[in-house]
Parts: structure tokens; sequence; C-alpha cells
């Protein structure tokens, strides 16, 4: 159980980071009188990115000695929460970069795409590898991915 913990500290680290980053970019916009479309964006998704990331940051902290139940509808929740405030805060992110200079918007979003992805890979990758260890969470995940599969379109 100790490696399947350690993704959950790093999604800790990740979280809490980009809410300070958030925070400290959105104190940057104090003060602006007329924003371009840029920096309304940006302050639209530190508005979301903030409460979301420091939501799941603290419940990472509570829920730090809970067992990890794959079938916990409230995981899935917080999960959904944690991945809305990571995305909203690159977006936001990257609309202040577009904001300063457009140029440095398009390649931070350019960058965060590519370093997001590759993060994402090896962090999947890693929790396979644990779940090999755990074939009763490794089972449990498969049966909610199965059944998230055969669910039909409305």
């Amino acid at each position: 159980m100790e490696k399947l913990e350690k993704f959950g500290r790093v999604r800790y680290l990740y979280t809490s980071g980009l809410t300070a980053i958030s925070l400290l970019i959105l104190q940057g916009f104090i003060g602006i009188g007329q924003l371009d479309p840029a920096g309304i964006i940006a302050i639209l998704c530190f508005a979301i990115a903030i409460p979301s990331l420091a939501g799941t940051t603290v419940i990472g902290f509570l829920a730090e000695n809970e067992e990890y139940d794959p079938k916990d509808k409230t995981y899935k929740q917080i999960d959904r929460i944690a991945s809305l405030g990571m995305t909203t805060a690159l977006i936001g992110t990257g609309a202040t970069f577009w904001h300063i200079l457009p140029i440095a918007g398009i390649i931070f979003s350019i960058v965060s795409f590519l370093v997001s992805g590759t993060v994402a890979r090896v962090f999947m990758n890693g929790v396979r590898n644990v779940l090999k260890d755990r074939p009763d969470i490794a089972h449990s995940l498969q049966e909610i991915e199965n059944a998230g599969n055969n669910k039909k379109a409305p």
C-alpha cells in the first residue's frame, strides 16, 4: 500500500502547488482596471481552480491515513474535482501568459499539454505496477472500468 500512497502524495503536491500558483497569478490581476478577453478567461478559470484545488488538497490531507477503496463513489468525485481544478488552473495560467504576450501563451499551452500527458502516462504506469501486487484493488478497478465502458450514451 505504501507505493499506492506515494501516488496520492504526488497529486497532493501537484494540487497544492497549482493552488499557490493560481493565487499568486490572481494577485497580479487585482487592481487592473479593464481586462482583455485573455484576462477575463484567466480570472474565470482561477475562480473554478482555486476552490477545487484547495478542497481536494484539504481532503487529501485529511484522508491521508484512509485505505483507498475504488468502489467508493466519493473517491471518484474527488478525482473529478481535482482534474477540473488542475485543468482550469493550467488554462488560467496559459490565458495569463496570453494576456502578457500571446506567443508566450501558445508556448505555455503546448508545453503544458505535452508535460501533462507525459506525467499522466508515467503516473498511470506506476499505478498499474503497484496494482499488480494488489489483485483485490486491481480487480475492483477493472470492474469499475468495465461498468463505465458498458454504459450506453443517452
